[in-house]
């Protein structure tokens, strides 16, 4: 299922030199985690057939300041890959959850002829199992005071499609999804009622007030 409003966005930018459109097309008997990670694969064999020395895992939802970016270029160039920690944000830009997320997201990437995405065994950090490279070697973890991602994933004027298209709620019954989605609909920054949402933290997830950081 295709948004025409996003392909006729996307269609300005054909002939562009600087951006290369690939199509994917989602194979309905892999499970969802399957996919994401044979979107990656196109993703890493078009940089290859491009010559590209390095590559970023990211989602149209991910956020990074430029100043941030520009800052930490040099250092992140110095290694195999790089990883941020993880800012998210929940129904609203200014509503940040916390504690964060304990995962962290794959960054700026050498790129070599034998890199892949794949399900590697003891990884060194906790990542999602679709964003995990072979070839991370000699890796750097940046601290949030350096950069960090924002993760605006819940930041959509419907929650009800985002949890039949993502792994975890594929698993929740349908009654524990609609509390979500009620809890979502109807939330309350003020009242400190823990995030249904979330579960990464024994004494649960809350909401604080922060600016809107990049004007959504």
């Amino acid at each position: 299922i295709y948004d025409d409003e996003v392909v006729g966005h996307l269609i300005k930018y054909l002939d562009d030199p600087l951006i290369t459109i690939i199509c994917f097309e989602p194979n309905l008997k892999k499970s969802i985690k399957g996919n994401e990670m044979t979107k990656h694969t196109l993703m890493v064999n078009k940089a290859k057939e491009l010559g590209a020395s390095h590559f970023i895992i990211s989602a149209v939802d991910h956020f990074y300041s430029l100043d941030e970016i520009n800052k930490i270029l040099p250092v992140a160039l110095q290694y195999d890959s790089t990883f941020t920690k993880i800012q998210t944000y929940y129904k609203y830009p200014t509503y940040q959850i916390t504690p964060p997320v304990p995962w962290v997201m794959p960054f700026i990437c050498r790129l070599y002829e034998d890199t892949e995405i794949t399900r590697v065994q003891n990884f060194p950090l906790y990542v999602d199992p679709a964003c995990k490279i072979n070839t991370y070697g000699n890796w750097y973890l940046f601290d949030e005071n350096e950069i960090v991602l924002h993760n605006y994933s819940t930041i959509r004027g419907d929650l009800e499609h985002k949890l039949k298209n993502n792994l975890f709620p594929l698993l929740w019954s349908k009654n524990k999804k609609r509390k979500i989605i009620d809890q979502w609909e109807n939330y309350d920054p003020s009242i400190g009622e823990p995030l249904l949402y979330y579960n990464h933290a024994k004494n649960g997830v809350k909401v604080q007030i922060v600016p809107n950081y990049f004007n959504l």
